[in-house]
């Protein structure tokens, strides 16, 4: 259980690294 919060906290953290460097693209 512990594991699994600490994967999903790391997948939220490249999701919106993900979507910082998207949007922080030049259109």
């Amino acid at each position: 259980m512990n594991r699994l919060a600490h994967h999903q906290g790391i997948h939220k953290f490249f999701t919106m690294l993900g979507l910082a460097l998207y949007f922080s693209k030049p259109v």
